[in-house]
């Protein structure tokens, strides 16, 4: 018997690495197509996570059903992560530099480098974008928001209603 290993993937994702000129850091950009994007020309909400190297795979999975059943639109999901991790120690060090520390220099990442990044190379609704976090990048995941509607004149499809999730 052979037996091989590799990480896990998300069915119908796909990964990037992207090193910031902001925070000199280079981040995993895990992206989700929703399942008419090969077949149509349709653009997209977007859909910012951060904690991607914890939430990823259980947000594909959980958005897909939602949008089989109606409850939410055809979306992109994007998650930001951090490449090349070696534990769960750096992943820590690297989310409090990220949401606590040097938080403008990590939105600036977000909103200057990657929103375009993404705008450009995949068929987003430039005018539908959310972001999401969980404890401490709620935090980081407002002000993105606010910077982007402030920058772009945007209503993000899911700002009011689903905005970082509910628990501390």
């Amino acid at each position: 018997m052979t037996i091989r290993s590799s990480e896990a993937t998300v069915f119908r994702s796909q990964v990037q690495q992207l090193t910031s000129i902001h925070t000199n850091q280079t981040y995993q950009i895990d992206i989700w197509l929703p399942p008419s994007y090969a077949e149509s020309s349709n653009s997209f909400p977007a859909l910012y996570l951060l904690d991607s190297n914890l939430l990823f795979g259980a947000a594909a999975n959980l958005v897909l059903p939602l949008i089989w059943g109606g409850e939410l639109p055809e979306l992109i999901i994007i998650g930001i992560g951090y490449a090349n991790l070696k534990s769960y120690e750096q992943l820590g060090e690297l989310r409090e530099r990220d949401f606590v520390f040097e938080t403008p220099a990590f939105l600036q990442f977000i909103t200057s480098e990657l929103m375009p990044h993404i705008n450009v190379n995949y068929r987003t609704d430039a005018s539908d974008h959310a972001i999401m976090g969980r404890a401490f990048a709620r935090f980081s995941a407002r002000v993105v928001m606010l910077q982007y509607r402030k920058r772009s004149g945007a209503t993000p499809f899911m700002v009011e209603k689903h905005l970082g999730d509910s628990s501390s």
